[in-house]
C-alpha cells in the first residue's frame, strides 16, 4: 500500500510535505479569516441592534442604519473613508441605550468599518513595533479580563483595544500605498478641532444645542469632560502648528487657513477650560516640534521664537481674566489634587500587588471597597501608565510602551524629511505621553480613538510618507 501512495503522488506530482512558506500563507488567510467573521458580527450585532432602540422615529433611524451600511460597502473599497467617519464620529460621540446598556457612536464606527480594515491590513506587513506592541497590549487585556471581578466590564475594554488596533493596522496600512492619506486625516482632526470649538463657545452662552450643559460647570463641548475635550483641542493646536509652520516656509496662504483657523480654536478651548494638563501638552508638543524641525541653531532660535509670539499674542488676545484664573490654577494647589495625588498611589500599589492587572473598567471597584484609600472614588486613577497596567497587566503595558516608542523612532527617522507629518505626530505623542503623568482620559473612546490616530500617524515608516507636498521641477521635467 505504501508502494500504491507513493506511485499515486508521483504520478499526480504532489509535494510530501508542506514549505514553511505555505504554511506562514495558510495561517495568514486563517488568521485574517477570523478576523473578518469576528469583526463582522460584532458590526451586524452591534448596528443591527439599533433598529430596536426607543426613541425618534424609526424610520428615521433606518434611514441612518441605511446610510450607515453604504458608507460600510464603501469603506470595503474605500477603507480611508471609514477611518475619517470614525475620527468625526470620536469628537462629536454620543451614547446610545441598546437593551439594558449603552454604547457609544465611535464604537460602533469602529465595529461597522472592523471588515474595511481587516482587508486593509490583510497580507500586509506592519511595523514590528506596531505588531507586537499591539499583540503584548491585547493578551494582556484578555488575561486581565479573566482574572477580572466585573469579567463584563473588562471585557467591554478588550472588546475596545481589538476594535482599535484593528484600525490602527488598517491606517498604517493605507497610509503605506496612500501618499495623501495621513495628509487628509490630519486635516479631518483639524476641522473637528474647529467644530468642537464652536459648540463649546455655545456652551459658554448658554446655548445647548446638540451638546447639552456642561458636567461639572465647566465647559466640554461635544466631550463627556471638560478634560477630555480640552485634551482633543491640545492634540489639535500642536498639529496645527506643525502644518502652519509648513505652510507659510513654502508660501501657500491657502494652505495655512485650516490651520490658523484650529489654532485660534484650541487656544480659544484651552482658556475656556483652564485645563493644566493640556496646557503641558502644548508646551512639551510644541517645543518637541520646534526641536525635530530644526536642522540648523538659527532654525531652533526661529522656532522658538515663533512659538513664544504666538504664546504671547494668544495672551494678548485672550479675556485677561480667564488667563489671570489659568495662571492662578498653576500656582496654588486645587482641591482635587489632594485626591489625585491619593489615586495615583493607589493605583501603583495596586498594580504593585496585580501584575496582571485588574481589568478594564474594575478600578472604581477597588476605590469603592476600599482597596484604594481615597477621599473620593473614581473610574481611574489619573496616570495613564498606571491604569493602563491595571486594564492590560504588566504584559499589555509592556506592549503599549513597546507601542509609542516605536511610535517616536520612527517619527523621528522622518522628521528630516519635506514633510512636517512625522515631526507633528511624533511631538504630538511627546505631548500626550507627558500629560499621561498626571491624566487618563481613555475612559471615552473618543480620546482613545484620537491618541491612535497619534500612534498612527507616528509609526508609519518615513519610506512611506509623501516626499513632498507639491511636485518640484526635478520630478515634473520631462526627458529630452
Amino acid at each position: 500500500m505504501s508502494d500504491l501512495t507513493s506511485s499515486n503522488f508521483r504520478a499526480l506530482n504532489l509535494p510530501r510535505t508542506v514549505s514553511s512558506r505555505d504554511r506562514e500563507r495558510w495561517l495568514s488567510v486563517l488568521v485574517t479569516a477570523l478576523w473578518l467573521v469576528a469583526a463582522s458580527a460584532v458590526a451586524v450585532v452591534l448596528v443591527g441592534g439599533l433598529i430596536t432602540v426607543g426613541g425618534g422615529p424609526r424610520m428615521v433611524k433606518l434611514a441612518l442604519l441605511a446610510a450607515a451600511g453604504v458608507l460600510a460597502l464603501l469603506a470595503l473599497g474605500r477603507p480611508q473613508v471609514g477611518l475619517y467617519a470614525t475620527v468625526v464620529l470620536a469628537v462629536v460621540d454620543r451614547t446610545i441605550a441598546v437593551g439594558s446598556g449603552v454604547v457609544e457612536l465611535s464604537v460602533i464606527a469602529l465595529a461597522l468599518f472592523a471588515p474595511a480594515f481587516v482587508l486593509a491590513w490583510a497580507g500586509r506587513t506592519a511595523p514590528g513595533a506596531v505588531r507586537g506592541g499591539l499583540g503584548l497590549l491585547l493578551v494582556g487585556s484578555a488575561l486581565a479580563t479573566l482574572l477580572a471581578t466585573d469579567s463584563a466590564g473588562a471585557a467591554v475594554g478588550t472588546a475596545r483595544w481589538f476594535l482599535v488596533a484593528n484600525a490602527v493596522l488598517g491606517g498604517v496600512a493605507i497610509a503605506s500605498r496612500d501618499r495623501a492619506f495621513l495628509h487628509r486625516l490630519v486635516m479631518v482632526l483639524l476641522a473637528m478641532g474647529v467644530v468642537a470649538a464652536g459648540f463649546a463657545y455655545l456652551q459658554s452662552v448658554g446655548v445647548y444645542a446638540f451638546v447639552g450643559e456642561p458636567y461639572d460647570e465647566v465647559v466640554d463641548s461635544t466631550f463627556g469632560y471638560y478634560s477630555n475635550f480640552a485634551n482633543f483641542e491640545a492634540v489639535v493646536v500642536v498639529l496645527a502648528l506643525g502644518l502652519l509652520g509648513n505652510s507659510v516656509r513654502s508660501r501657500r496662504p491657502l494652505a495655512a487657513l485650516l490651520p490658523a483657523a484650529a489654532l485660534v480654536g484650541g487656544a480659544y478651548s484651552l482658556a475656556v477650560t483652564q485645563s493644566r494638563g493640556a496646557l503641558i501638552l502644548v508646551v512639551v508638543g510644541a517645543t518637541a516640534l520646534v526641536i525635530l524641525r530644526t536642522r540648523s541653531l538659527g532654525s531652533l532660535i526661529t522656532g522658538l521664537s515663533t512659538v513664544v509670539g504666538l504664546a504671547w499674542l494668544a495672551l494678548a488676545l485672550l479675556p485677561a481674566k480667564d488667563v489671570a484664573d489659568y495662571q492662578l490654577r498653576f500656582a496654588t494647589v486645587q482641591g482635587g489634587d489632594t485626591v489625585r495625588f491619593q489615586l495615583q498611589r493607589g493605583g501603583w500599589e495596586l498594580l504593585s500587588s496585580h501584575p496582571a492587572g485588574i481589568g478594564f473598567d474594575n478600578f472604581r471597584l477597588a476605590a469603592r471597597q476600599g482597596t484604594v484609600v481615597a477621599d473620593e472614588a473614581l473610574a481611574h486613577c489619573h496616570n495613564l501608565y498606571a491604569q493602563l497596567g491595571l486594564d492590560l497587566g504588566w504584559i499589555g503595558l509592556t506592549g503599549f510602551v513597546v507601542l509609542v516608542v516605536g511610535a517616536l523612532v520612527s517619527a523621528f527617522a522622518g522628521r528630516a524629511g519635506p514633510s512636517p507629518l512625522p515631526a507633528a505626530f511624533g511631538a504630538t505623542l511627546l505631548g500626550l505621553l507627558a500629560q499621561g503623568w498626571n491624566d487618563y482620559f481613555f475612559f471615552e473612546p473618543g480620546s482613545l480613538i484620537v491618541f491612535a490616530v497619534v500612534v498612527l500617524g507616528a509609526s508609519v515608516p518615513s519610506a512611506s510618507r509623501p516626499t513632498s507636498s507639491r511636485p518640484t521641477p526635478e520630478h515634473t521635467k520631462v526627458p529630452s
